[in-house]
Parts: C-alpha cells; structure tokens; sequence
C-alpha cells in the first residue's frame, strides 16, 4: 500500500496512476500554455513510491501554476443555492433536502 497525505494507493493503482501520469499533463495543458505543464513533468526514476509522489506532486501543482499564470481562473468560494434531482430524464426538479444529505455529497 502507498500512502501521499490522506490517500492510499494499492500497488495496481500506483502503477496506473504512473503510467497515466503524461496522459493527464497532457489534459491540463489542452488550450494552453504546454510550457507551463511541460515544467511540471516529473523524471521517473523506476521506483514505484518515488514516482507515485512525483506525478502526485506534478498533477497537484499544475493547477495552481497555471491559475498563476492566468491559465486557470482564480478560485472561488460560494455556497449551493438549490439541488436539483431526478430518476433521469428532463426536467430535474429541486427537492427539498436534508443538511446531513448535502453534507455527504461535499455540500
């Protein structure tokens, strides 16, 4: 099991997330300045926990580098006005929820 702060990797996720590692740089720097993204890529060195805490490091710091350099817009902080939930199909219709729901999906 890898560990980075607060999440826990199996071995076969490790693996992925290396492997995946260009792919989702990759996504970041679509419509914008690559050399930023480019400056993030990581040097795999083969070891399995070095690298998992090197792409962690590089897709963790794309964000904030490229919202400093105007790539991203800048953070916000709000609140949610109205949760609209269906069965599926059109239209969604705001229900009326509990606190403890929204709290379980990070509202």
């Amino acid at each position: 099991m890898h560990t980075i702060g607060p999440y826990s990797f199996t071995e076969t996720d490790a693996r992925r997330t290396v492997r995946h590692a260009g792919e989702v740089l990759d996504l970041y720097a679509q419509g914008r300045d690559s050399t930023l993204v480019d400056a993030l890529r990581p040097r795999l060195t083969g070891d399995l926990d070095t690298d998992l805490r090197l792409v962690w490091g590089a897709w963790t710091a794309a964000g904030p580098a490229l919202r400093a350099a105007g790539e991203l817009p800048g953070r916000t902080v709000g609140s949610v006005a109205q949760l609209n939930l269906s069965n599926g199909g059109a239209p969604q219709v705001a229900r009326a929820t509990r606190r403890r729901q929204l709290a379980r999906c990070g509202g």
